[in-house]
């Protein structure tokens, strides 16, 4: 019986995905992290000082805290700045932060482990860099072949707000999950 739970578990929390907003109320175009673990911190890739505005969780367990955080003090994922709890749903949008502040990184951890008070990272175990990042209209590139100078440029044009039809064509290689661009572009305009 324990291993059928540990199973059960394992198989909902591999279907987590993060979604690092670039708009606020989880809107817009983001970076995305599907199936990331509990304690996995979901970052740009190195070096961005943008961050996210808003952050979508979808496929959370339940009653799971998430949390928003700001690089700081050498921690793997810096500092809690905001937390939360999915309650009964699977999904969330934490919110924007006050003023211009941003989210560096985002990460969920399993039921009763909840630190909201902006305590040090002790528990995350690591980081991970975005698997794709989607535009405005819905469109979807991936990111794990796409040369470091590309990237920065597409991601410049995505906290933009622009649009597949304005991208280089040499972004088209990268393009996927065609079939679902039309209801990508719905979820992020609503």
């Amino acid at each position: 019986m324990k291993v059928l739970a540990l199973f059960s578990l394992a198989s909902v929390a591999a279907g987590v995905t993060i979604r690092n907003h670039f708009e606020d109320n989880c809107r817009g175009g983001y970076l995305d992290f599907p199936n990331i673990p509990p304690k996995v911190c979901a970052v740009a890739i190195s070096g961005n000082v943008r961050g996210a505005v808003t952050v979508a969780y979808s496929q959370v367990p339940l009653y799971s805290p998430i949390y928003g955080w700001q690089a700081r003090d050498g921690y793997t994922c810096g500092t809690i700045v905001k937390g939360d709890i999915i309650g009964s749903g699977d999904s969330k949008c934490l919110a924007k932060l006050a003023g211009t502040a941003l989210y560096s990184g985002s990460s969920w951890s399993q039921p009763g482990l909840l630190n909201v008070k902006g305590g040090k990272d002790v528990a995350c175990t690591g980081k991970m860099a975005p698997h794709s990042i989607v535009l405005n209209d819905g469109h979807k590139y991936s990111l794990n072949s796409m040369d470091n100078e590309m990237f920065k440029t597409l991601y410049r044009m995505a906290v933009k707000g622009a649009t597949s039809q304005e991208l280089p064509i040499e972004y088209a290689a990268f393009e996927i999950e065609m079939e679902t661009v039309q209801q990508r572009a719905q979820e992020i305009q609503d």
